[in-house]
């Protein structure tokens, strides 16, 4: 019976401290509108008073950037909504709700209030001598002399004004700290931060460790900087954070577009966060007019992270269900670095020879260092905690087996390195590795079209060629042929030069490799090109074939039929619209024979690729 009573009491009390928090932001809300509303209905009656919008921006688009920046404070909601997800009911369907209906009612509630605040102050009434924004600027409290104006009784405004201020300052504080707490007892139940953070008191069941040292950073703020400072101080972190928050988005979005389950999925992506990551860093910048203090106290807050990440947190951060882990990694024989880093992820012992034959014919002529990874599939039904605990599996010994026997071959000609990692996308883990690595090429083996299958060449290889930051070379039995008669179709562009580097590479000393020009309205053939490709070749026999249609490349290569090896460039794109799939896929479906599809790395955007 106590414990009833005692049950029944602590949820009276939570329900009641619910219900008073809830009755401050609606009189917040509600104290906004009818502000807002009164100065509509006096702008309305007194069309003059819109004269104190002009100029319009009377001090130029740098104060601008400068109270934008300084007052990006005020829109935390955001990352406190987001910090929320623990509590929420079905988090992912409701807290984008949360955040557009927020953005939609503060939004509304600042412009009104804003609109209010500034033709509240009539040019020429009593006590104003100067333009009404000037005036509200000189003020000490600018916002409540203004709305204190906006009534025929001042005291109304006045107490207005207060109440407004005294509910969103109290509303903030509360949400700031619960954010802020929330965060901090994330990190270290997540290892990101000692254990303590994530301490539960047994009698409140809140986070107390995380509170209290939410407590002392407030108060150290507030006590040590002026309010311009914490508040400039704020804005800048925020500045940054939704910077980082921005960058992820899209490099989340690119990199694991289809793995993840989205509750609400941005519209015009990337645009926004391109934007957002260009004017952010401006709007930071700018508020050095405000306080120089407030850049050094960012500075050493976001440098105090980074350490701790660095030295604490990368070491002992519990993974997440979507990571990348490296079992084991040996380097069999040390590299200096310079060499050309060649990637061939390696499935099974069955293809393992294949693959590492044409690699020895590819690489043999050039200092490459080769690195030999195996991705260990884990099921959904298998976090990837539990997977890394189970380290004997029949995955990872078949891994294993390959690169072991791969090495026996590449060990006495190359520096080799061995990597076998977890993962739930093998087509991701392979990009992070290329990645991490900064790998030059990737070579991968291919079995050719399956009659059930629904991507153009496979899940695994469809998405490392759409995310691939480095030259690739796709192989189709390949590995234990020589070949003498080798055809090279030619597209007129930079994948050219990559395709009859390969095609020199795998051909036979007295072999014969003939180059297949496809028609292109937008480019012309030159005699000057043709003998810049024949430099590529070494000492064979080099066949000039007819220009052909894109309409007829593929009854022009049934023709071709005679040849040993078709090496073909990776278009990404449809080549021509005539064509239900990428001209490349088409290509290869009907191929026969032996095949090497090649993709080389463009410029800019491959660098891009590499490092994000």
């Amino acid at each position: 019976m106590a414990h009833k009573k005692q049950v029944t009491y602590e949820l009276s009390r939570e329900l009641s401290l619910f219900h008073l928090i809830m009755m401050g932001v609606g009189m917040m809300i509600g104290a906004g509108v009818f502000i807002g509303l009164t100065g509509v209905y006096v702008a309305a009656t007194d069309p003059q008073r819109f004269m104190n919008f002009s100029p319009f921006i009377a001090s130029g688009w740098d104060k601008i950037l400068v109270s934008m920046g300084f007052l990006y404070v005020a829109f935390e909601g955001y990352e406190v909504i987001a910090q929320a997800g623990d509590e929420a009911i079905n988090p992912r369907q409701n807290l984008p709700k949360a955040m557009l209906y927020s953005v939609v009612i503060v939004g509304v509630i600042y412009v009104l209030v804003s609109f209010a605040a500034v033709i509240a102050v009539k040019q020429g009434s009593p006590g104003v001598d100067t333009d009404p924004w000037l005036w509200i600027g000189n003020q000490k409290n600018g916002f409540g002399a203004a709305v204190s104006r906006l009534f025929p009784w001042q005291a109304l405004g006045s107490f207005l004004a207060t109440l407004a201020v005294i509910f969103a300052s109290t509303s903030a504080l509360n949400a700031t700290i619960y954010s802020a707490t929330r965060a901090s007892y994330a990190l270290g139940r997540d290892r990101m931060l000692p254990k303590v953070f994530a301490a539960i008191s047994k009698k409140r069941r809140t986070p107390h460790a995380a509170l209290l040292f939410t407590a002392i950073v407030i108060l150290l703020n507030v006590i040590l900087l002026p309010t311009e400072g914490v508040a400039a101080s704020a804005s800048i972190m925020f500045l940054f954070l939704f910077l980082i928050v921005n960058l992820c988005a899209i490099k989340i979005r690119l990199n694991m577009g289809n793995e993840l389950h989205y509750g609400y999925l941005m519209p015009f992506f990337p645009v926004f966060p391109i934007i957002a990551v260009i004017l952010q860093p401006i709007l930071a910048f700018e508020l050095r007019h405000i306080s120089y203090i407030s850049w050094i106290t960012a500075g050493l807050w976001i440098g105090l992270g980074i350490l701790i990440y660095v030295f604490y947190s990368r070491f002992r951060v519990t993974p997440t269900e979507d990571e990348i882990l490296v079992l084991e990694e040996k380097e069999e024989v040390p590299a200096d670095g310079t060499e050309y880093q060649v990637i061939i992820p390696i499935a099974n012992p069955k293809n393992a020879l294949s693959i590492v034959r044409t690699t020895i014919k590819l690489c043999s002529q050039r200092e490459s260092q080769i690195k030999l990874l195996h991705m260990v599939p884990v099921p959904d039904q298998i976090s990837l905690y539990d997977a890394e605990k189970q380290s004997i599996d029949e995955h990872l010994l078949e891994g294993k087996e390959a690169l072991v026997e791969a090495m026996l071959y590449l060990l006495p000609r190359f520096p080799i390195t061995t990597t076998i990692r977890h993962c739930r996308n093998i087509g991701r883990g392979i990009i992070s590795a290329a990645r991490e690595k900064k790998t030059d090429l990737i070579i991968m083996g291919w079995h050719g079209k399956k009659r059930d299958h629904s991507f153009s060449m496979g899940s695994i290889l469809d998405y490392v060629i759409s995310r691939s930051p480095s030259d690739i070379a796709i192989l189709k039995d390949c590995g234990t042929k020589s070949f003498h008669k080798i055809v090279v179709p030619l597209f007129l562009n930079q994948s050219d030069d990559f395709a009859v580097d390969v095609a020199n590479r795998l051909c036979e000393p007295a072999g014969i490799i003939s180059f297949l020009p496809l028609e292109n309205k937008n480019k012309t053939i030159t005699k000057k090109y043709f003998s810049e490709l024949r430099t590529k070749v070494d000492d064979k026999k080099v066949k000039i074939l007819k220009p052909v249609s894109p309409y007829k490349i593929i009854p022009a290569l049934k023709s071709l039929k005679d040849n040993d090896l078709l090496v073909l460039s990776i278009l990404n794109q449809k080549y021509f619209s005539h064509l239900k799939a990428p001209l490349h896929v088409t290509i290869a479906h009907t191929w026969e024979k032996s095949l090497a599809l090649v993709y080389k790395s463009k410029g800019f955007i491959s660098w891009t690729k590499k490092w994000f």
